[in-house]
C-alpha cells in the first residue's frame, strides 16, 4: 500500500487518510499513535460537526476512542518508548501526568523486573496507582524537609542575632576604658606626657578594635539579612503550599459533583499552571505576583477535561499571554473551531519583562451551529478596570447574555450568576 510520507500530502488527501487509518487499526498497539497522527490531520479536513459520523461511518469509532488514539499519538510520538504492550496497556499510561513521567514509570517497573508488556490490564492499574501514590509521598517529604530547613535557618538567624549583641555590648564598654586612663592625668604631671602616650595608644588600639568589630558586625549583619530572606522566602512558600493543600484536600472531601446535562454556551477561566508548568520556573513568594492563590493544572489536566457541550456550542476560553498557544491548543482537543478573540484591557498595569502586561484575552470558539441573536453592535474591546484576582468584568458576561442563547455554563465559576449553572471549588468568592 502507498502510504502518505508527507505533510503536505497528509493535508489534501482525505480519502487516503481512511485507508492508512484502516490499515493501521488492523496492526499492533504501536500503531495506535499511527492512527492517532491521522485522525489529527482528517479532523482538519472533516466538515463541521460531521466528525462523530465520520468515524462511525468509516471505522466504527467512538469519539472517545478517537480521542484516546489522539492523546496516544501526542503523548508517546515523539518519545522512545519501546511499544511492546497491548492498546489497552498504551491507553490505561494516558493516567499518567505526561510523556515524562510515563516513561520513568516503564522505567522503573522494568528495573524491578515488572515489564509492563506482561502486565494485565488490573496489574498495571495497581502499578500505576502505586507510582502516583509514592510520588505524592516524595512531594510530602519535600515539603516537610522544607520545614526543617526553615526551623534550621531561625535558630541560625537567633544565633547571629546573640553575637551582634555581644560585641555591641562589648562596644559600649570600649569608652569607659578611655575614660579611665584619662583620669589619671591631673594628679601627677610628671607622669602626664607618659600617661598621655599611653592613652593615645590604648586610643589607637581601641579605634582598631571597634573598626575591626564594627566589620564583623557589618558581615554578621549582611549573612542575617540573607537568612532572615530566605526564611520569609521559605515561610511563604510553605504557607502557600498548605493553603493549596488544604484546598484540595476540602475539594475531595466534599466530591464535588459536575453538571449532569449539555450546555449551548460555555465560559471557562483555566487556573493555568504559572507554577506547575516545568517551563514557567518554580514559585517566587516575593517576585510573582501572578502566582495564583488556588491549585493549578497542568496542560495535560486540563486537556483531559471532558466539557459538557452539546452537539452545537459556543466556548469562551479565558488565557493571558503566556498561554495564548496553550489555549488554541486546548480548543483543537475538545474539538471547537477558534472564530475570534475578546480583548479586555484592564487599565492598569501589570507584571511582565518586555513589556508590562494589561490586557487579558478571551478566545471564542464554536462547536456544530450555535444560534446567536440578532445582535451587530458588540465590540472585540472590553474596557473596564481589573478588580479581585482572576475575577472577570461584569460587561463580558452582559455581552454573553445579550448575543448568546440556550443553557449557560460558567466552568471554574467563583461567582454566583442569575440564568447561569455555575461548577468549580469556590463558586460563591465573590
Amino acid at each position: 500500500m502507498d502510504l502518505i510520507t508527507t505533510q503536505e500530502n497528509a493535508a489534501t488527501n482525505l480519502p487516503q487518510l481512511e485507508i492508512e487509518i484502516k490499515f493501521y487499526l488492523g496492526q499492533t498497539a504501536q500503531n495506535i499513535i499511527e492512527v492517532g497522527k491521522r485522525l489529527i490531520q482528517a479532523k482538519s479536513l472533516v466538515q463541521h460537526g460531521e466528525w462523530q459520523d465520520w468515524l462511525k461511518n468509516n471505522f466504527q469509532l467512538t469519539d472517545r476512542t478517537a480521542r484516546n488514539f489522539i492523546q496516544c499519538a501526542e503523548r508517546f510520538g515523539k518519545t522512545e518508548i519501546d511499544f511492546r504492550f497491548s492498546s489497552t496497556q498504551m491507553i490505561a499510561l494516558l493516567s499518567l501526568p505526561d510523556a515524562e513521567e510515563t516513561e520513568k514509570f516503564i522505567a522503573e517497573k522494568a528495573a524491578e523486573g515488572k515489564a509492563v508488556a506482561d502486565m494485565t490490564i488490573k496489574q498495571l492499574r495497581e502499578e500505576i496507582a502505586d507510582y502516583k501514590e509514592q510520588n505524592d509521598l516524595l512531594r510530602k517529604q519535600a515539603a516537610q524537609d522544607k520545614q526543617q530547613s526553615l526551623f534550621d535557618l531561625q535558630k541560625q538567624a537567633d544565633s547571629f542575632n546573640a553575637q551582634i549583641g555581644d560585641l555591641k555590648k562589648r562596644l559600649d564598654e570600649k569608652p569607659k576604658v578611655i575614660e579611665t586612663v584619662v583620669e589619671k592625668l591631673p594628679d601627677d604631671y610628671a607622669e602626664t606626657k607618659s600617661d598621655l602616650v599611653f592613652t593615645q595608644h590604648e586610643l589607637s588600639a581601641a579605634q582598631s578594635e571597634l573598626s575591626e568589630t564594627r566589620g564583623q558586625i557589618d558581615n554578621l549583619q549582611a549573612e542575617l539579612d540573607a537568612a532572615n530572606k530566605k526564611i520569609d522566602k521559605l515561610a511563604k512558600e510553605k504557607k502557600r503550599s498548605e493553603e493549596i493543600q488544604k484546598q484540595l484536600e476540602a475539594i475531595k472531601e466534599r466530591g464535588i459533583e459536575k453538571p449532569n446535562e449539555l450546555f449551548d454556551v460555555i465560559v471557562i477561566d483555566p487556573p493555568w499552571g504559572y507554577v506547575r508548568e516545568a517551563h514557567h520556573g518554580s514559585f517566587d513568594a516575593n517576585g510573582r505576583r501572578c502566582t495564583n492563590p488556588y491549585p493549578e493544572m497542568t496542560q495535560a489536566e486540563l486537556k483531559a477535561i471532558d466539557l459538557p457541550a452539546a452537539e452545537n456550542c459556543v466556548l469562551f476560553l479565558w488565557t493571558t499571554h503566556k498561554f495564548i498557544w496553550d489555549a488554541k491548543e486546548l480548543l483543537d482537543t475538545w474539538r471547537f473551531d477558534y472564530r475570534c478573540m475578546l480583548v479586555w484591557n484592564k487599565q492598569l498595569m501589570g507584571t511582565g519583562n518586555l513589556f508590562r502586561m494589561q490586557c487579558e484575552f478571551c478566545l471564542i470558539a464554536l462547536k456544530g451551529k450555535p444560534i446567536f441573536n440578532d445582535v451587530h453592535n458588540l465590540r472585540d474591546i472590553i474596557e473596564e478596570p481589573r478588580r479581585e484576582h482572576s475575577r472577570k468584568p461584569e460587561e463580558f458576561y452582559r455581552m454573553v447574555d445579550t448575543l448568546c442563547t440556550g443553557r449557560k455554563l460558567d466552568y471554574f465559576s467563583r461567582e454566583q450568576r442569575k440564568g447561569w449553572t455555575t461548577y468549580g471549588n469556590d463558586t460563591e468568592k465573590f
